[in-house]
């Protein structure tokens, strides 16, 4: 079973990354991935107490991400003041997504550990620890950057905010990618929990 829920959680973690869109609409939205990795979570419980921190947290990003299944052209709203509005609240929301997938990618990476170590498969402990190194630095430079979005002159940011666009993308896919790996690394000879 643990096969089937690490299988699950990397579906869900792939819905969540690609962001495909069709006349605003988000084709594969991304309350069904978290949908999706919230019944992996439960699964996984069975095998740790710890996935049992990640999945409220799941749980609460099935519904921040709702909003996201349709984005409209902001420029509908009333006037300038109206448009900078809507993109503080959007900066917020994501702000408190980005802080709550964080500690899901924590309680993820650090359960995977945690299995991988009991397991003895050192090599995927040590990519669960090294990785999880390398995506708590850029999100959380990713998070720290968002504020000045609007206060920093748009050369200099663009800079940084494309180099850590293209450090997020492939730390997301190392991620996914390591999850893929546990899914084909555990094998049904673990114990549930009692």
């Amino acid at each position: 079973m643990i096969k089937e829920y690490y299988s699950r959680l990397f579906w869900g973690l792939l819905i969540t990354f690609f962001d495909i869109r069709f006349n605003e609409f988000n084709l594969l939205p991304d309350f069904v991935g978290y949908i999706i990795i919230f019944s992996a979570l439960g699964g996984l419980t069975n095998y740790h107490d710890i996935f049992k921190k990640a999945r409220p947290l799941a749980f609460v990003l099935i519904f921040l991400t709702i909003p996201d299944l349709y984005r409209g052209d902001p420029n509908l709203l009333a006037g300038a003041e109206g448009l900078l509005s809507y993109s503080m609240l959007e900066m917020g929301v994501n702000m408190i997504s980005g802080i709550i997938e964080l500690l899901l990618a924590y309680y993820i990476f650090e359960g995977t550990r945690i299995l991988a170590v009991e397991r003895e498969l050192k090599e995927l402990a040590q990519q669960c620890h090294s990785r999880w190194k390398a995506y708590l630095i850029i999100r959380f430079l990713l998070l720290l950057g968002q504020p000045f979005i609007w206060n920093v002159p748009q050369g200099i940011i663009l800079g940084g905010w494309i180099l850590l666009g293209i450090g997020g993308f492939i730390i997301q896919i190392l991620f996914i990618a390591l999850i893929r790996t546990g899914s084909e690394e555990f094998h049904e000879d673990f114990t549930e929990l009692e």
